[in-house]
């Protein structure tokens, strides 16, 4: 972490970025994050700086040396993912959408679907297999649905191809809807990843259909 970083230098530079779970297990011997804050199932949202050669993962040993608090940490990195470019954003099929770019935050714009997709009442189906990629499935009624299918697959195509930056981050697809997060795939007995539709996102297609 380098040194007499000013509060300002922190506000332009603080990023969110999107951890495994199992990311503090990894390095538990030397650093801890404990400060990280979880999304869904899988995964939880960490704080980086962002520089010109180098982006610097913060640990809890560096947040307690850094000029701002955790929660201005917090707004200030999300903000600045949000603000991330994208060198590609598309609808591939249907409903389902691509964002992708260089960025090491991409996936972690997914904290704010809003900051990225616009206005989504109904909540966001999503994947984020590696970091530089977010696929996303807003919930708009009865032809959602069979596109979760074409999502998982998109996904697995990304999860097993020649290469995956940084490492798989999930394979999971999740749900959003109001700040909440849940996972809605697990695998089988046999390998295979079973989708289960939970109680909130039954809501959020009954809302949908009725345009509550």
């Amino acid at each position: 972490m380098p040194a007499h970083l000013t509060a300002d230098d922190v506000r332009t530079r603080v990023r969110t970025q999107l951890l495994r779970t199992d990311h503090a297990d990894r390095f538990a011997e030397r650093h801890t994050f404990d400060y990280a804050r979880p999304l869904s199932d899988g995964l939880m949202v960490g704080l980086c700086l962002d520089f010109p050669d180098d982006v610097v993962t913060i640990t809890d040993e560096a947040l307690n040396g850094l000029p701002l608090g955790e929660e201005e940490l917090f707004a200030f990195g999300q903000l600045n993912t949000d603000k991330e470019p994208v060198d590609e954003r598309r609808e591939v099929m249907p409903g389902l959408y691509l964002v992708a770019g260089e960025s090491f935050f991409v996936a972690a714009k997914a904290a704010n679907f809003p900051g990225v997709l616009g206005s989504v009442p109904y909540g966001v189906l999503f994947t984020v297999p590696q970091r530089h990629l977010l696929l996303a499935l807003p919930v708009t009624g009865e032809q959602t649905l069979p596109m979760v299918q074409h999502l998982l697959g998109a996904t697995v195509q990304v999860i097993t191809g020649a290469q995956v930056p940084g490492g798989v981050l999930s394979p999971d697809v999740h749900f959003s809807r109001g700040g909440e997060v849940t996972r809605m795939t697990s695998v089988g007995d046999d390998g295979r990843v079973v989708f289960a539709a939970d109680a909130r996102l039954g809501q959020a297609f009954e809302d949908a259909l009725s345009g509550r």
